[in-house]
């Protein structure tokens, strides 16, 4: 995601298509910079399945979600 974004211009549309927690140890830092992201005008986040699970588990208070934030 730096990689992506380390060019980033206000002149550019940027369309994000979800999925931005899946596996991986590095879940806060995207979750980040994907609030950094949602402020900017030029920036659209479409919500994927695995941020739907992880609402829907954070709501329920499920084990799993709060382990993959640890």
């Amino acid at each position: 995601m730096k990689e992506v974004l380390k060019d980033f211009s206000e002149e550019n549309l940027y369309v994000f298509v979800g999925d931005y927690f899946d596996r991986g140890i590095q879940a806060v830092e995207t979750f980040k910079i994907m609030l950094e992201l949602l402020e900017k005008p030029n920036v659209i986040l479409i919500e994927g399945n695995h941020e739907n699970n992880s609402v829907k588990k954070f709501i329920n208070d499920e084990e799993k979600y709060t382990k993959s934030f640890d």
